[in-house]
């Protein structure tokens, strides 16, 4: 065996070991899986929807304002690194009664870590849905500054790695969006509408390839716009608001089969080789 080849085993095996106790408090919880690409703003959206204390604050040296948080449940990163490896199931520090839902942070889709750190962030996530109580709903998280691209063309990647990894039938009326990054004002509506006419024109041009991806967009421009949410980490008081319209979705219908993680096809023949030499059997 190539020597490459040992020492990714043996990289794998130490993250999937890590791992384990990330995987371990996923037992039997009811969990809010957050999903989004690298740099959306996902860790700052967790922290504000666990009820942290979130704040603006200048940079001395730039002048630009940027929301920080205090003593904050997922670290908050920028670049193209995803700050989470392994699902982080993260307790609400405000609780609100009646929910007992924990959120699921996940590794950050176009994370460009390597081959080991896919496989496993793959393996761990599937575990985390078997061990599971249920999946109550989905979050995704979309930057507003994507949506007003002209061409949707992080949208429409997002949605094709979303596709790959989302059951439709399993998942069609459990997912939610955020915008994200929203610093123009604009409302729920207004955002509606750009979608709309966006993917109006991807559905006229029959070099688009939308068919695959168009349950998605069914899924965000439903009930007009309903189903799409500014994400304002400092409007602490929307919080509880948002997060109850997230628990009237459906919870997802068949989550041991529901979700397979986006991966690269050097990691998907990486994969396949390392289940050779271990017993247990993964499936992504």
């Amino acid at each position: 065996m190539p020597e490459n080849n040992n020492q990714l085993l043996e990289e794998i095996t130490l993250l999937l070991n890590e791992g384990k106790v990330a995987i371990n408090k996923a037992e039997n919880q009811n969990l809010i899986l957050i999903l989004g690409g690298t740099g959306c703003g996902k860790s700052t959206a967790i922290n504000y929807l666990a009820g942290c204390v979130m704040m603006e604050v200048e940079d001395e040296d730039t002048g630009i304002s940027y929301i920080d948080c205090l003593d904050p449940v997922a670290e908050i990163g920028s670049g193209a690194v995803s700050q989470t490896l392994y699902p982080n199931i993260v307790n609400m520090r405000k609780p609100i009664e009646g929910m007992d839902a924990k959120l699921c942070d996940t590794a950050g889709f176009s994370d460009n870590r390597g081959v080991a750190h896919d496989i496993s962030a793959a393996v761990s996530l599937g575990e985390v849905f078997k061990n599971s109580a249920s999946i109550c709903a989905v979050i995704v998280l979309i930057p507003e500054a994507d949506i007003l691209d002209s061409r949707l063309t992080k949208v429409l990647d997002l949605f094709q790695q979303l596709n790959m990894c989302l059951h439709k039938e399993n998942f069609k009326g459990s997912i939610t969006f955020f915008i994200s990054k929203s610093f123009l004002g604009r409302t729920e509506k207004q955002i509606y509408n750009v979608i709309k006419r966006k993917y109006e024109q991807l559905c006229e041009n029959l070099d688009s390839n939308i068919e695959e991806k168009a349950w998605l967009f069914e899924e965000l421009l439903k009930d007009n716009g309903k189903n799409i949410h500014l994400c304002k980490p400092l409007a602490s008081d929307e919080r509880e608001g948002l997060l109850k319209q997230v628990l009237e979705l459906d919870e997802v219908k068949d989550k041991t089969s529901a979700f397979q993680y986006p991966i690269s096809a050097r990691c998907k023949i990486s994969f396949r080789y390392v289940d050779k030499r271990n017993s247990k059997q993964y499936r992504i």
